[in-house]
């Protein structure tokens, strides 16, 4: 028998999926910071982008064992035809349907486009400092006369010996490439999966997945600030 004021059960904070998490995203917590600053963006709609995103990114998300055990398949109002929402009419759910169908409509129509939207600011963000340490790069190793163009040698002097054509822009691209340090073309990769991961998990309909875990009244999942 349980006793007033006895626990019951007891979940660490941790484990719980919240808006904190998705804005402490290392690929994704820039844009979902900004995205919550809109008019309209509330924890449950943060929470709803984010989990369709961590269910695309499958064993790599440190949710997974979660997610794969929430049913790959809801029936909600969002997945109803119009004649049978129409079976809703007068009903308490009525009006239950219709905040669920706007909020899905706003989160599919404008959050997640925002959200993509500020991914791929990142993306060319990154791809602007690798090329802008690609430039550099180049530069010092012309310096350093460490380039060299076709069958000639550009030293230190700048002073250009002869055999300078066409293979020699190819000598001074490899060159360059090799020389920009890994982190740059790791951090320019890693945002360029992040934008491809996001893409393929808010569609409309995997976002209507995510939503039903989040859209009722008092919803599936706490969301602890």
């Amino acid at each position: 028998h349980l006793h007033e004021g006895e626990t019951l059960l007891s979940v660490p904070l941790p484990c719980l999926m919240r808006p904190a998490d998705a804005v402490a995203d290392p690929d994704y917590g820039a844009a979902f910071a900004a995205l919550a600053l809109q008019d309209g963006v509330d924890d449950s709609s943060v929470l709803t982008l984010f989990l369709a995103v961590e269910r695309e990114r499958g064993i790599k998300s440190r949710w997974a064992p979660y997610i794969n055990a929430l049913p790959a398949e809801v029936l909600t109002p969002l997945c109803w035809s119009p004649s049978e929402l129409r079976r809703l009419a007068g009903t308490r759910l009525e009006g239950l349907a219709k905040v669920q169908l706007e909020t899905w409509r706003r989160q599919s129509e404008v959050m997640a486009p925002s959200l993509l939207a500020h991914l791929r600011k990142q993306v060319s963000s990154a791809h602007y400092e690798l090329v802008e340490a690609a430039s550099i790069s180049a530069r010092n190793a012309v310096g350093r006369g460490d380039v060299e163009l076709g069958g000639g040698y550009c030293g230190a002097d700048g002073n250009m010996g002869n055999g300078i054509g066409g293979s020699g822009r190819a000598a001074t691209t490899d060159a360059t490439a090799a020389a920009v340090p890994a982190p740059g073309r790791d951090q320019a990769a890693d945002a360029a999966e992040a934008l491809a991961v996001a893409e393929r998990a808010l569609t409309p309909d995997r976002i209507a997945w995510s939503s039903r875990w989040f859209s009722s009244p008092e919803p599936s999942i706490p969301i602890p600030r």
